[in-house]
């Protein structure tokens, strides 16, 4: 058995969220939604349109001007009449359906397009009171929609009570016999219980701070387009726009929506919308004018100070983002800088010499899943991969524009058309400082890039997320490894001692310069300067590897600096 959890509060943040993937768990039964708004031949699809009751008339008399609602300045009933003229009418809801077009079939939209559309339809209703900056836009998210399913299934059935117990009537449960409708509030199944409801590899869901709404104004036989609608639509028009239950729909960063049929048989019963709410409690830019400070006339977001260039700064090749009472400025693909100044990017190539064999102080643990080493030597415990090049003297992530590895196929192998499949490169980046190399943890967070050479000579491969993602988490050293699927293709690529020159690796970087004061992270090695270094095979075998990998580097000699030429790009310190 067991009992009820006692579950910390904290704030949840940060979700990333995707357009269109579902978010509503398949155990949600929507069969009855999808089949009872047709039932009485009323409706004839899912859109506003196929919705029979509400006249072309009346949808024009719903349509949007612009007009900004300001609930400061209008009576409860002028604000909710505007917002909502009928409780099955939100202003300017059919303009922005058709807008996005969320259902790729009206007959029959998919739960990932239904959640898509509420998100869609949410934040509209923000706009109709000024509120259309990023960070005022909500947001979905995956254990708000499973936790409201979780409150529904433990209202509505018995299916928890066995093994989760619990005081009748409370809002982590059971709820049989009870009238609570926000009984279920609270309850959260375990991690193990969890899974199938998550997409796979989502972390347990949790207490977080928030609020729950349960709404029993949607009706099960209405289309989807607009079920949710008298939920918001009925609670607005008997509380206003200061009530308890309104104000997440208009201040709460994140949410999820749970809809449940308990009358299944009944075609004209009303369905239960919970909705849960979390993330960042923004503030509310209205004033209550019951309030004895409140200004009616001097509250709101402000104007929009991206319409008009003349209210901001942002350079002309750049993305102007309105926020509250302010805005932000963001370069365009193509251009970099800070948003106010964006300049178009310098072209700088750097070829990569082969490693003089007395330059063997990089060195690191490889990617995280095997237990070798790369060195400078190029040799790894793995053989079916082989070190291409190590370096340091990366430019931050903000300044690089593309990275381009050309490599070149030998096909020095018996059957030069044996390795003609897909190879992939993996990378490493870690911090350089006093002559070692530490954090090459931080190789698991760097992407892989697959790509096929079918025929003998020159390859191009774009590494511009690689280099990015390596800088991005202020590393100073990168590494690039190539893995075959076999020791034979391995050597189509090997650095080997007699490769020629025109074929030993290249790296090509696009970047601007950082400013005469530096670059925001320094990646310099200390009291070394920048160096560039590709690897060549060492064949002596894995006993030296024991012994390279147990070794401090050396510190690298003035002498063996002037072998290397340094690359183009200098990082300040």
């Amino acid at each position: 058995m067991k009992t009820q959890l006692s579950v910390a509060t904290f704030l949840l943040l940060g979700a990333s969220v995707v357009a269109l993937d579902q978010f509503t768990p398949d155990q949600a039964d929507w069969s009855t939604f999808q089949t009872k708004p047709f039932a009485s031949g009323t409706n004839t699809d899912h859109s506003p349109d196929g919705v029979g009751w509400i006249s072309a008339d009346s949808w024009a008399a719903s349509e949007w001007d612009g007009t900004i609602y300001n609930p400061s300045l209008m009576t409860k009933s002028e604000f909710s009449s505007a917002m909502c003229p009928s409780v099955d009418r939100i202003r300017g809801i059919r303009e922005v359906f058709y807008q996005h077009n969320p259902f790729a079939d009206v007959n029959n939209p998919t739960k990932a397009e239904v959640d898509e559309w509420h998100r869609i339809a949410l934040n509209h209703i923000r706009a109709l009171i000024g509120y259309t900056s990023e960070d005022r836009k909500v947001k979905k998210d995956t254990c708000m929609f499973a936790r409201s399913l979780w409150g529904q299934e433990r209202r509505f059935t018995t299916m928890w009570d066995t093994e989760y117990t619990g005081t009748v009537g409370s809002a982590y449960g059971p709820c049989q016999g009870s009238s609570n409708a926000h009984c279920g509030a609270t309850f959260i199944p375990d991690a193990d219980d969890q899974a199938a409801y998550l997409p796979a590899g989502h972390a347990a869901c949790t207490a977080t701070a928030g609020s729950e709404g349960v709404f029993s104004g949607p009706k099960s036989n209405i289309p989807w387009s607009l079920k949710w609608s008298r939920g918001f639509c009925n609670t607005l028009m008997a509380e206003g726009f200061w009530g308890g239950h309104v104000g997440p729909f208009f201040h709460r960063e994140k949410f999820g929506f749970s809809f449940w049929d308990n009358d299944p048989n009944n075609n004209n019963n009303n369905a239960i919308l919970r909705a849960k709410w979390t993330g960042a409690l923004m503030e509310n830019l209205y004033c209550n004018p019951a309030d004895a400070d409140c200004d009616p006339n001097n509250t709101g977001p402000g104007p929009d100070l991206c319409v008009d260039p003349a209210d901001n700064n942002c350079d002309d090749n750049a993305d102007c983002t309105t926020t509250d009472g302010s805005f932000t400025c963001t370069c365009v693909p193509g251009f970099v800088g800070d948003g106010v100044t964006c300049t178009s990017p310098t072209q700088t190539d750097m070829l990569l010499p082969s490693a003089d064999g007395d330059i063997a102080n990089l060195w690191a643990q490889f990617w995280e899943g095997t237990s070798g080493y790369m060195f400078a030597t190029g040799r790894i415990s793995d053989s079916q991969s082989i070190s291409l090049l190590e370096f340091q003297g990366v430019p931050p992530a903000s300044q690089i524009v593309s990275a381009t590895l050309a490599l070149y196929k030998e096909n020095d192998i018996s059957d030069p058309q044996a390795c003609n499949d897909e190879f992939i490169l993996k990378a490493g980046a870690g911090v350089f400082s006093d002559a070692s190399i530490s954090s090459y943890a931080l190789f698991a967070g760097i992407p892989p890039q697959t790509f096929s050479a079918t025929d003998q000579g020159a390859v191009l491969v774009n590494i511009t997320d690689m280099l990015k993602s390596a800088t991005e988490r202020n590393a100073d050293a990168f590494s690039v490894v190539l893995e075959a699927s076999s020791v034979r293709c391995k050597a189509a690529f090997a650095t080997k001692e007699n490769i020629a020159p025109d074929h030993r690796p290249k790296l090509s970087v696009e970047y601007t310069p950082c400013p005469e004061l530096g670059c925001p992270v320094a990646r310099r090695a200390a009291d070394v300067g920048d160096v560039v270094i590709v690897a060549k095979r060492d064949d002596t075998g894995a006993a030296a590897d024991v012994e390279a990998a147990n070794r401090p580097p050396t510190e690298i000699r003035d002498d063996q600096l002037a072998a290397v030429p340094p690359p183009h790009y200098h990082s300040k310190a």
